[in-house]
């Protein structure tokens, strides 16, 4: 599978052992404790994200 060269993911891990997956700078997805919390920033800017917290 060939991923578009313009499209960039990237994982950030927390301390406390969350990951949160952004692609194109858009959040996709949520592991681990604030899963349930975190759906309703889905599509979300990194800096969106963070400032919750």
């Amino acid at each position: 599978m060939e991923q578009d060269k313009d499209q960039r993911t990237d994982e950030i891990r927390t301390q406390k052992g969350e990951v949160f997956t952004f692609e194109d700078g858009l959040l996709t997805g949520v592991e681990g404790v604030a899963a349930e919390k975190a759906k309703g920033l889905i599509g979300k800017t990194i800096e969106e994200v963070f400032s919750h917290e």
